[in-house]
Order: structure tokens, then sequence, then C-alpha cells
């Protein structure tokens, strides 16, 4: 029997570590030109497939490279030695760190644990023009696809690689290790772990790991750890930016931003740690903080913390300090208010602004009354005002009691009650400490006895001295002008004209017969309480 000699295009042999004398697993043994790779099993065994002019690089975690130039007097059964590296690491990384350098999760799924372990240990630089593959080690790229970087890279199912320069395909995903400088293109998903400034193009979803400097296309989700400069988000579903400036996201869902210096689109909600740009949503916009910016919602928006400039929503309003404009349909609030409210309901802490809105309460700055008065008409009304003493609103009732008896002087008048219940505007003006001036423009409808739906209304304008008693008490006197409109086709609207109207001035006027406009100087005598 003759001894078999080793093949002339395969080395094998054993790793050692000579500082303990152990075999060393788990180490790359590699061809830096056909990229042909094996990995040492628990003896250290290795066994690869080599060329006359194969260059041999074996790698391992805390060892130096080792690189054997292969020729034809090369044994082809080699035992070597591997040097401990005894330079100390920049910083200690813990197991979760050292599989980061692999990929994300969903990546190192599609690998096996050798392409884990070549990703762990080579620390070489290599570089292909292009890479075709089917997975990530069925490629021309063999088991060191993780290490390489291309210009250019088609793979049919999934493909892995290092970094993208130009232009990367995948039917169903992309996994790329550290950066993207060009476009991906995946049926699915692309997977980066590390940076980029070009543009992933996915059907479901895309992931960057580091700094987005680019824009994510997707039909499902975006996610990026970072953006430090320009980024662009646009999804079906959800767009998730974690930390830095997001100039633009765009989402039929939802959008989540640290910093979001531009615009975010979104048909259900969107998110900003701090705001300086502008949210639209068809729900609801949020900020944690606000350095400037404006918010539009369908329903409703909010700022936490910090100033914004504006707020527009068909619901309500939100906002810690606002220095714009506030509108929404129902509610508006505002910690500190340095514009304009406009709603139904308007509520500040503090106002240095103008509340527009049917009822408006503040605790400092606004003007909120609640006032008792009299006038010839009514003789007992009660009023509630509220917005600032530049401009606010009104709503009144009042009354006047049924007489006691009929007049014989005047037959057609009638014993039932006179009420009035109506609303207006007004402004008061401050002359000294104790002494004010308002003015109040107050349109009232006007029954007889039970609810009359007859045209007869009371317009008033009252112009009053104000005169303080104490810190939230004075009185209000003053002379007013007053108009009644009627509507002639009414049957009892004469009777009820010459009870309403004391004395005409000059004279009632008959408009061309469908309404009777008649006028009249009166006073007001009222107490408030302001709160």
């Amino acid at each position: 029997l003759k001894k078999k000699k080793k093949s002339d295009d395969q080395l094998s042999g054993y790793l050692t570590d000579p500082s303990s004398g152990q075999r060393v697993a788990g180490a790359t043994v590699y061809d830096r030109r056909t990229l042909r790779t094996s990995t040492t099993d628990s003896e250290g065994y290795y066994e690869l497939p080599v060329t006359a002019r194969s260059e041999i690089v074996i790698s391992k975690l805390d060892f130096r490279d080792t690189v054997l130039l292969v020729s034809s007097e090369t044994p082809r059964f080699l035992n070597l030695n591997l040097t401990v590296n005894t330079a100390p690491p920049a910083r200690s990384r813990t197991l979760e760190e050292d599989l980061a350098l692999v990929g994300s999760r969903l990546g190192q799924a599609f690998l096996r644990s050798a392409q884990k372990f070549n990703t762990l240990n080579v620390r070489d630089s290599l570089h292909r023009k292009g890479q075709i593959s089917l997975l990530p080690k069925v490629g021309s790229n063999r088991g060191m696809s993780g290490n390489v970087t291309n210009d250019w890279s088609v793979n049919l199912l999934v493909g892995y690689s290092k970094g993208n320069y130009r232009l990367e395909v995948a039917g169903v995903g992309n996994i790329t290790r550290r950066f993207l400088h060009g476009a991906q293109f995946a049926g699915v998903f692309n997977e980066l772990s590390g940076d980029s400034d070009g543009a992933q193009f996915a059907g479901l979803w895309n992931r960057t790991g580091g700094n987005l400097s680019g824009a994510q296309f997707a039909g499902g989700y975006n996610f990026a750890r970072r953006a430090p400069g320009f980024a662009l988000q646009v999804a079906g579903g959800v767009n998730d930016m974690r930390r830095g400036k997001a100039p633009a996201q765009f989402a039929g869902l939802a959008n989540f931003a640290d910093t979001l210096m531009g615009l975010q689109v979104a048909g259900v909600w969107s998110r900003a740690r701090v705001l300086c740009g502008l949210q639209v949503n068809g729900v609801w916009s949020h900020a944690r903080r606000a350095e400037a910016g404006v918010q539009f919602a369908g329903l409703h928006n909010s700022v936490s913390r910090g100033t914004v400039q504006g707020q527009v929503a068909s619901l309500s309003n939100s906002a810690d300090t606002l220095q714009g404009l506030q509108v929404a349909v129902l509610s508006n609030r505002a910690r500190v208010l340095r514009g304009v409210q406009v709603g139904l309901f308007n509520r500040a802490d503090e106002v240095h602004g103008l509340q527009l809105g049917l009822i408006n309460t503040s605790k400092r700055g606004g003007y909120v009354v609640l006032e008792g008065s009299t006038n010839e008409l009514t003789w007992a009304n009660v009023a509630f005002k509220s917005g600032v003493p530049a401009f606010y609103t009104t709503f009144t009732a009042g009354v006047r009691p049924a007489a006691a008896e009929v007049s014989a002087s005047k037959p057609d008048s009638l014993s039932e009650k006179i009420w009035a219940v109506g609303m207006g505007v007004g402004t008061r003006v401050r002359l000294t400490r104790w002494l004010g001036i308002s003015l109040d423009v107050t349109q009232r409808h006007l029954s007889i006895g039970s609810f009359d739906a007859a045209v007869q209304e009371w317009s008033q304008a009252a112009l009053a001295f104000d005169l303080r008693l104490g810190r939230h008490f004075s009185i209000a006197f003053g002379p007013s002008a007053n108009l009644l409109l009627a509507d002639p086709a009414y049957a009892d609207a004469e009777k009820n004209r010459k009870r309403i109207v004391p004395t005409d001035l000059p004279h009632e006027f008959n408009l061309d017969g469908d309404a009777w406009l008649s006028g009249w100087a009166g006073g007001v005598v009222a107490a408030r309480v302001r709160f």
C-alpha cells in the first residue's frame, strides 16, 4: 500500500494558540483572490481549496491576522501557530455589540454560523466590482459576502454585503452591514445596519441602523436610528426616525421623529420630540417640545412644552406657549397665549393676546365677568362676559315681569311677561386705576309670554362708565341706543311693539311693508363681578 498524497489544490492543517497550546476553533481561513472560505472546527482543523497563486489569510478575534502566499513549494498540509493580539482594544464590546457588526437580527436569520464567524473575525477590506447571488452564501462572493463591498449587486432572492457604492437589487431582500452610497431596490425589505447617504426602495420595509442622510421609500415601514442631515422617509404605513433631524416624513398611518426640521404628513398621527417645522395630519399631531413650527390636524394638535407658532384643528388644540394663531371648531388650550385663539371654547392660564369664542376663560390677563343689570325694557338681566378687555363675548338673558293689570289708557297692551335672550361683543378701556369705560353691542330676541318665533329683534349699543369698588367688584352705568326690528305680518305685532318701545326716536319706519324699525334712547345700570 502507498500513502495517498494530498491534492495540490487542497490546503489543510490545524491552528494552534502557542501561549496555551490549545487548538483554535471558529477561525476564518480564506483566499483573498477567489474568496473561498473555511472555518476551523472544534479541533482547530481547516481545509481550503487553493491555487498556485492563492493568498491565504487566517483571521480570528483576539489574534493577529496571518497571511500565507501559496506557491508550488508550499506544503499542502500546514499547521500554523496564531499570534495573540496584545494591543488593548479601543473599547470592550459586549456579545450583542459584536453581533451588531454581523447585521440586524432579521439579517442574521438568513446567515449560517460560518458566515457570522467570518464577519466577526475578518478585519480585511475587500472590494469587488459586482456580485451575483441567490442567497447570502450562494453567490460570486461565496462565504465572504458579508466582508465585501460591491459597486453592483444583483441578488435573486436575498443578498448580503458589507457595503454598496452604486446599485443593489434583490427579489426579496438586501442585507448590508456597513454603508450604502447608491440605491437599493428590494421586493420585500432592505436591512442596513450602518449609514446611508443613498436611497432605499422596498415593497414592505427599509431599515437603517446608523445615520440616514438619504431617502427611504417603502410600502409599509421605514426606520432610521439617526438623521444628522438631509433625510426623507415615505411609507404607506409608518416612518420612524429615533434621533437627529428629520427634514421630511410622509406616511399613510404615522410618523415618529426626534427633531422635525421640515415636514411631517400622515393620514392618522405624527409625533416629534422637538418640533421646528410643520406637522399635517388627518387625526392627531403631537410634539413633546416646540421651538417653532406649525401643526394642522383633522382632529387634535398638542404640544407639551415650548413655543408653537400656530395650530389649526377641526376639534381641539393644546399648547404650552402659543406665539401665533390657534384655531379649532371646538376648543383651544394654552398655558401662555401670546397670539390669537379662535374657537367655541378658549382657555389660557396667562393671556397676552386675543381670545375669540363663545366662552373664553383665563387665570391672568383675561376678562371674565358675571354681570347683573337693569334697563328700561328688561328690568332684570344676567350676562356672562369672557375674553380679554380689548374684545370679549357676551351671553345674556333678561325678563320684564307681567303687568299687574291691563291699563285702561292702553287697552292694547299685554299683561304677559317680556323676556329676551341674546349675545354680543364688547370692549373695555382702562382710564385710571379705579375707572374704566366699556362699550357693549348686544343682539337679543324678544318673546312675549312663551317663546315667540316671530321677528322681534332688539339691538343695543351701551356705553358705560365702570367704577371699581374692590379687586373683583364694580358698578357700571351709562346711556344706550336701541333698535327694534319687528314683523308687521305677525298678529300681535302692533300690540307688542307699543309695549316694547317706550318712545320712538324720531319715529317708526315702515320698511316697504316688510318690517317695522323703531328706535329709542335708554340707559343701563349694572353690577359686575370679575373673576
